[in-house]
């Protein structure tokens, strides 16, 4: 969908990831697409969340989750930070941060550090 927001890129040699701002008329996604053809791999559909930049390591693609723009609370599950299969975008997991929004979220060595917008950092070791 060319008018809905794009929050993010990642780009690897082969392929592009990009996250997109959801709203009341459409669905944040992560979509993948061929770095070449520029031809849609795979993509995961949220509900109505924004998303933040992806991060791509070598086998996974993270995001994570922004508030709700219908009832602009923050559910349980806002506080979460999701793991696709880079190949085929399949989610692996879903982590929760106990905190706020995971926003950026930045590789460190061999861990995933998240930033909340409570001034909280959270460390993840992917698997």
């Amino acid at each position: 969908n060319s008018t809905q927001p794009i929050s993010g890129l990642a780009v690897t040699n082969d392929r592009i990831f990009t996250t997109t701002q959801g709203d009341h008329r459409d669905h944040g996604r992560v979509v993948c697409l061929d770095r070449a053809s520029g031809k849609k791999q795979w993509q995961f559909i949220f509900g109505n969340q924004s998303l933040s930049p992806p991060v791509v390591d070598q086998n996974h693609v993270y995001v994570g989750l922004s508030l709700d723009y219908h009832n602009k609370t923050l559910p349980e599950y806002m506080k979460d930070i999701y793991c696709f299969d880079i190949n085929s975008g399949t989610p692996i997991y879903r982590a929760q941060t106990n905190s706020e929004t995971p926003d950026p979220l930045l590789p460190r060595d061999e861990q995933l550090l998240a930033f909340t917008n409570n001034n909280t950092c959270v460390s993840f070791i992917p698997s």
